[in-house]
């Protein structure tokens, strides 16, 4: 009995956080994210050229997500961030300014390869997130895990290379 009241209060939570991710502190939250992305995942790339947006169209759909245990998501929370994914393809707008070292394209109208990233994904009352990329036709997902007011990338929960 306590297992399942656990198990519901969980889902709440995820739920919760899920469906008031164009409130105010979604935004914040977003922006601390993409500040740590940049920082961590592609400290390699001089010069980041991106959509001027976050998009989760066709960033989640058509694969299986892996990961379960402590870190990792239960199968009620991978079908919510896959039903949240779908059913959230709106324009999230990048300022210029917040990814540094970027340049920003209206969209995949240039010649140069563009990074197109998702919208973050929070999960956990802000304490998960799904964030998905695609760059040479390859897609990636991970999970990443805030402690302690930081970021720190999990493991990888999903993918397709060269589809």
């Amino acid at each position: 009995m306590l297992k399942k009241i656990l198990i519901a209060t969980l889902l709440a939570f995820s739920l919760t956080s899920i469906f008031a991710q164009n409130d105010i502190q979604y935004k914040r939250e977003v922006k601390k994210f993409i500040y740590f992305i940049r920082d961590s995942e592609f400290t390699e790339i001089d010069t980041l050229i991106c959509r001027n947006y976050l998009c989760n169209k066709d960033l989640f759909s058509g694969m299986p997500l892996s990961g379960t245990g402590r870190n990792g998501l239960s199968e009620d929370e991978k079908s919510i961030l896959l039903d949240h994914a779908r059913n959230d393809t709106s324009r999230f707008y990048i300022p210029n300014r917040m990814i540094k070292r970027s340049i920003l394209v209206p969209d995949i109208t240039t010649s140069k390869k563009v990074w197109i990233l998702s919208k973050p994904i929070f999960l956990r009352s802000y304490l998960l997130c799904a964030f998905s990329y695609l760059y040479d036709d390859e897609v990636k997902i991970f999970l990443y895990k805030k402690e302690n007011g930081k970021w720190s990338k999990l493991f990888l929960i999903g993918g397709i290379a060269n589809y």
